[in-house]
């Protein structure tokens, strides 16, 4: 952040200031405050603060308004998503397709985990449906795999692709 120039406005038009003294004062004097605090683990502090009741839940109520600023960042983010739009002067059309394409891959990410979540949350998976299985077991979706002791990436990709059978 100490090198990203940013405008100026004045009575010539825009001035893009490249002076690296003054972008760190800049910087400094804006979004350096809203980094430093969102990247302070608020749940480590909270737990090693003093254990009286009271103060607890005034930390946790003050730890979940600091997460708050986490999301701050992100209007940083699609301000800088902007300008590249501008600089770059991709078409419309390529932008909405670009855009659609991120929000099935990320909805897919989601759905990934919640499946695997959900698989885990379960209980044991049984591993065939004609052997003896121990008590409790259940069939799940994951049942057939979990016969090989599949390691988390596997999981994972098993899931991804059960969840592209839902999305199509």
């Amino acid at each position: 952040q100490f090198f990203i120039m940013y405008p100026v406005t004045g009575r010539f038009g825009v001035v893009w200031v490249s002076a690296r003294r003054l972008i760190i004062r800049h910087y400094l004097t804006t979004w350096f405050a809203v980094d430093i605090v969102s990247i302070l683990p608020f749940d480590v502090i909270g737990l090693l603060a003093a254990s009286e009741d009271l103060s607890k839940l005034r930390l946790f109520r003050s730890v979940r308004l600091l997460r708050l600023l986490k999301l701050v960042r992100l209007v940083r983010g699609m301000r800088i998503l902007k300008r590249w739009e501008t600089e770059l002067s991709f078409s419309y059309r390529k932008l909405t397709l670009g855009n659609l394409f991120l929000t099935v891959i990320v909805a897919a990410h989601w759905m990934s985990c919640a499946l695997g979540l959900i698989s885990n949350v379960q209980g044991d998976a049984c591993l065939q449906e004609d052997m003896d299985d121990p008590p409790g077991c259940v069939m799940t979706w994951f049942s057939h795999f979990a016969a090989d002791m599949v390691t988390p990436w596997d999981c994972y990709i098993v899931a991804l692709h059960v969840t592209a059978t839902i999305i199509v």
